[in-house]
């Protein structure tokens, strides 16, 4: 997708960018775009048939928590929620096909969460930062054809060290053992 010019807080997405970029550095512009593109009635179509949260899309435009009107959504911080339980069940749902998503679809989803493989295991994920001291990184390992999906949710808005990278590090540490 190409890049408008703006001068975004985050340097990665002051550029133009492939899906794999704008999902691996979260760019909030990018997926802005996509979801003004496939409108809002297709997006609660979609978040229904996930029984993604509470499924409220009605703050399209987000609570304004970002100066820039693009870098809110109804996912930022807004209408939608979801807990870190539900989050795990939509992505099992989705990688074990469960959902109306093609095997095609899912494989670009798996090569863009990617984050490690070895010959015993390969591990996928996503992370996530809020604004109010809470970020999160959710994922699957799979292994010996299981996968085994899990979340970690930091919560703590005294600490200035809570990020998705934060919670991406637990992880993988606890992984390792």
């Amino acid at each position: 997708m190409e890049y408008d010019g703006m001068n975004y807080p985050v340097d990665a997405w002051n550029a133009d960018l492939r899906l794999e970029d704008a999902f691996r550095s979260s760019c909030i512009w990018y997926f802005r775009k996509v979801i003004e593109e496939v409108g809002q009635e297709t997006i609660q179509e979609e978040l229904n048939k996930l029984d993604y949260g509470n499924c409220d899309i009605s703050e399209w435009s987000g609570s304004g928590v970002n100066s820039f009107p693009e870098l809110n959504g109804f996912w930022i911080e807004s209408s939608l929620l979801i807990s870190p339980i539900e989050q795990v069940e939509v992505l099992h749902k989705i990688m074990e096909g469960e959902t109306i998503y093609t095997e095609s679809e899912i494989e670009i989803l798996k090569s863009i969460m990617l984050l490690e493989a070895s010959d015993s295991k390969k591990i996928y994920g996503k992370t996530g930062t809020g604004t109010d001291g809470t970020a999160w990184f959710i994922g699957f390992v799979e292994k010996e054809n299981t996968n085994i999906y899990f979340v970690i949710y930091l919560d703590d808005n005294s600490s200035n060290e809570i990020s998705g990278t934060k919670a991406q590090e637990i992880a993988f540490n606890i992984l390792e053992e």
